[in-house]
């Protein structure tokens, strides 16, 4: 999945030139857009299912990486955890 354009894409898309866009860039008029925020949440219902947290935190982490969107937060908790949230630290 790709994130960004290319600015002759983007024109084309548009309707306007290369140019225009890199005038309006100089100009001001165009302002980059924040980087999303990528969150992951995995959750499990008892301790007993500590390794179906474990599996579901390594799917994930695979599934975020195959995308793209290294780099962001992967939360898991057991149900009922008042510590529940606590992001990954690997």
């Amino acid at each position: 999945m790709e994130s960004t354009l290319g600015i002759e894409h983007a024109a084309r898309l548009l309707g306007i030139t290369v140019k225009t866009l890199q005038r309006w860039e100089r100009e001001g008029r165009l302002v980059p857009a924040p980087p999303r925020r990528i969150v992951a949440y995995c959750r499990v219902s008892c301790a007993a299912q500590r390794p179906d947290l474990v599996n579901q935190r390594h799917v994930r982490k695979q599934l975020a990486a195959a995308r793209g969107l290294a780099g962001g937060q992967l939360h898991a908790a057991l149900e009922g955890n008042h510590a529940a949230g606590t992001p990954d630290q690997d």
